[in-house]
Protein backbone atom coordinates (compact mmCIF):
# COMPACT_ATOMS: atom_id res chain seq x y z
CA UNK A 1 0.00 0.00 0.00
CA UNK A 2 3.04 2.16 0.25
CA UNK A 3 3.23 3.19 -3.76
CA UNK A 4 -0.85 3.85 -3.52
CA UNK A 5 -0.17 6.26 -0.60
CA UNK A 6 1.77 8.60 -3.11
CA UNK A 7 -1.46 9.38 -5.13
CA UNK A 8 -4.35 10.13 -2.38
CA UNK A 9 -4.09 12.71 0.39
CA UNK A 10 -2.77 10.67 3.83
CA UNK A 11 -6.19 11.84 5.56
CA UNK A 12 -8.15 9.47 2.48
CA UNK A 13 -5.81 6.74 2.91
CA UNK A 14 -6.32 7.02 6.54
CA UNK A 15 -10.35 6.67 6.35
CA UNK A 16 -9.60 3.85 3.66
CA UNK A 17 -7.66 2.05 6.35
CA UNK A 18 -9.94 2.40 8.91
CA UNK A 19 -13.05 1.22 6.78
CA UNK A 20 -11.61 -1.81 5.25
CA UNK A 21 -9.73 -2.66 8.77
CA UNK A 22 -13.74 -3.01 10.11
CA UNK A 23 -14.63 -5.85 7.55
CA UNK A 24 -14.22 -9.07 9.68
CA UNK A 25 -13.80 -11.68 6.38
CA UNK A 26 -10.12 -10.97 5.33
CA UNK A 27 -10.98 -12.59 1.85
CA UNK A 28 -13.77 -9.71 1.37
CA UNK A 29 -11.02 -6.87 3.24
CA UNK A 30 -8.72 -7.87 0.36
CA UNK A 31 -10.86 -7.40 -2.08
CA UNK A 32 -12.24 -4.41 -1.10
CA UNK A 33 -8.61 -2.58 -0.43
CA UNK A 34 -8.11 -3.89 -3.80
CA UNK A 35 -11.04 -2.16 -5.32
CA UNK A 36 -11.06 0.80 -3.75
CA UNK A 37 -7.45 1.35 -4.12
CA UNK A 38 -7.56 0.49 -7.78
CA UNK A 39 -10.13 3.54 -8.40
CA UNK A 40 -8.33 6.18 -6.06
CA UNK A 41 -4.57 5.28 -8.29
CA UNK A 42 -6.27 5.60 -11.68
CA UNK A 43 -7.96 8.85 -10.23
CA UNK A 44 -5.18 10.50 -9.23
CA UNK A 45 -2.97 9.32 -11.98
CA UNK A 46 -6.05 10.92 -14.30
CA UNK A 47 -6.48 14.06 -12.30
CA UNK A 48 -2.59 14.42 -12.85
CA UNK A 49 -2.61 14.01 -16.63
CA UNK A 50 -5.80 16.00 -16.85
CA UNK A 51 -4.15 18.93 -15.14
CA UNK A 52 -0.57 18.84 -17.14
CA UNK A 53 -2.51 18.66 -19.84
CA UNK A 54 -5.01 21.92 -19.50
CA UNK A 55 -1.52 23.54 -18.15
CA UNK A 56 0.24 22.92 -21.61
CA UNK A 57 -3.13 23.73 -23.27
CA UNK A 58 -3.32 27.36 -21.57
CA UNK A 59 0.74 27.54 -21.93
CA UNK A 60 1.06 26.60 -25.72
CA UNK A 61 -0.67 29.68 -27.21
CA UNK A 62 1.94 31.54 -25.04
CA UNK A 63 4.71 29.37 -26.21
CA UNK A 64 3.66 30.18 -30.19
CA UNK A 65 3.70 33.81 -29.94
CA UNK A 66 7.12 33.67 -28.04
CA UNK A 67 8.60 31.35 -30.58
CA UNK A 68 7.19 32.96 -33.44
CA UNK A 69 8.63 36.40 -32.11
CA UNK A 70 12.01 34.62 -31.47
CA UNK A 71 12.06 32.99 -34.75
CA UNK A 72 13.08 34.05 -37.88
CA UNK A 73 8.89 34.91 -38.87
CA UNK A 74 10.53 33.63 -43.12
CA UNK A 75 11.16 30.25 -41.94
CA UNK A 76 7.70 28.42 -42.33
CA UNK A 77 8.36 25.42 -41.40
CA UNK A 78 9.03 26.41 -37.93
CA UNK A 79 5.96 28.65 -37.80
CA UNK A 80 3.98 25.45 -38.79
CA UNK A 81 5.97 23.11 -36.38
CA UNK A 82 5.09 25.48 -33.63
CA UNK A 83 1.62 26.22 -34.22
CA UNK A 84 1.61 22.33 -34.55
CA UNK A 85 2.27 21.61 -31.28
CA UNK A 86 -0.35 23.72 -30.18
CA UNK A 87 -2.76 22.39 -31.88
CA UNK A 88 -1.69 18.80 -30.89
CA UNK A 89 -1.78 19.97 -27.36
CA UNK A 90 -5.53 21.49 -27.32
CA UNK A 91 -7.10 18.57 -29.51
CA UNK A 92 -5.43 15.87 -27.28
CA UNK A 93 -7.34 16.80 -24.15
CA UNK A 94 -10.63 16.58 -26.50
CA UNK A 95 -9.65 13.01 -27.46
CA UNK A 96 -7.72 11.64 -24.71
CA UNK A 97 -10.64 12.37 -21.99
CA UNK A 98 -8.57 12.36 -19.00
CA UNK A 99 -11.11 14.21 -16.99
CA UNK A 100 -14.26 11.54 -17.89
CA UNK A 101 -11.96 8.90 -16.81
CA UNK A 102 -10.78 10.81 -13.77
CA UNK A 103 -14.50 11.43 -13.00
CA UNK A 104 -15.31 8.05 -13.74
CA UNK A 105 -12.31 6.37 -11.39
CA UNK A 106 -13.71 8.92 -8.86
CA UNK A 107 -17.16 8.21 -8.34
CA UNK A 108 -16.80 4.23 -8.69
CA UNK A 109 -14.42 4.64 -5.16
CA UNK A 110 -16.66 7.15 -3.75
CA UNK A 111 -19.46 3.99 -4.32
CA UNK A 112 -17.43 1.63 -3.36
CA UNK A 113 -16.46 3.60 0.08
CA UNK A 114 -20.48 3.82 0.66
CA UNK A 115 -21.19 0.38 0.06
CA UNK A 116 -18.71 -0.68 2.50
CA UNK A 117 -19.67 1.63 4.97
CA UNK A 118 -23.14 0.50 4.53
CA UNK A 119 -21.81 -3.09 4.97
CA UNK A 120 -19.70 -2.24 8.24
CA UNK A 121 -22.97 -0.83 9.97
CA UNK A 122 -24.84 -3.18 8.77
CA UNK A 123 -28.20 -0.69 7.60
CA UNK A 124 -29.85 -0.52 4.95
CA UNK A 125 -30.12 -4.13 2.89
CA UNK A 126 -27.28 -5.25 5.06
CA UNK A 127 -29.56 -5.46 8.41
CA UNK A 128 -29.70 -9.35 7.20
CA UNK A 129 -27.22 -12.09 9.08
CA UNK A 130 -25.97 -13.63 5.41
CA UNK A 131 -25.72 -9.50 4.07
CA UNK A 132 -21.38 -10.82 2.73
CA UNK A 133 -22.67 -12.46 -0.36
CA UNK A 134 -24.99 -9.61 -0.87
CA UNK A 135 -21.74 -6.98 -0.19
CA UNK A 136 -19.85 -8.91 -2.66
CA UNK A 137 -22.38 -8.96 -5.30
CA UNK A 138 -23.01 -5.09 -4.73
CA UNK A 139 -19.13 -3.86 -5.38
CA UNK A 140 -18.85 -6.52 -8.47
CA UNK A 141 -22.28 -4.63 -9.69
CA UNK A 142 -19.95 -1.14 -8.88
CA UNK A 143 -16.80 -2.47 -10.65
CA UNK A 144 -18.80 -3.89 -13.84
CA UNK A 145 -20.91 -0.53 -14.04
CA UNK A 146 -17.56 1.70 -14.21
CA UNK A 147 -15.72 -0.66 -16.13
CA UNK A 148 -18.53 -0.64 -18.71
CA UNK A 149 -18.48 3.16 -18.40
CA UNK A 150 -14.66 3.08 -19.28
CA UNK A 151 -15.48 1.43 -21.98
CA UNK A 152 -17.64 3.51 -23.52
CA UNK A 153 -15.63 6.55 -23.00
CA UNK A 154 -12.84 4.49 -25.27
CA UNK A 155 -15.61 3.68 -28.05
CA UNK A 156 -16.11 7.20 -28.05
CA UNK A 157 -12.21 8.59 -28.41
CA UNK A 158 -12.21 5.75 -30.93
CA UNK A 159 -15.26 7.28 -32.77
CA UNK A 160 -13.89 10.34 -32.89
CA UNK A 161 -10.44 9.66 -34.16
CA UNK A 162 -11.87 8.42 -36.78
CA UNK A 163 -14.26 11.62 -37.36
CA UNK A 164 -10.96 13.35 -37.43
CA UNK A 165 -9.29 11.39 -39.62
CA UNK A 166 -12.36 10.69 -42.44
CA UNK A 167 -12.51 14.63 -42.15
CA UNK A 168 -8.45 15.00 -42.63
CA UNK A 169 -9.11 12.73 -45.81
CA UNK A 170 -11.76 15.07 -46.52
CA UNK A 171 -9.66 18.31 -46.59
CA UNK A 172 -6.80 16.78 -48.78
CA UNK A 173 -8.76 15.89 -51.36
Amino acid sequence: MQMRKLCASKIEWKYIYQLIQAIENENIRNYVENQIAWCVVKASRYRFYDYTLKLLTVLMPTVVVVLQQCLDTNDLLAQMAVLGGATVTSASSIFIKFHDKRVLYRNAAEQLKAETLLFITRTGKYKAQDCEERFVLELDRIVKCSNEAWGRIEEEKKEETKEEEAKKEEAED
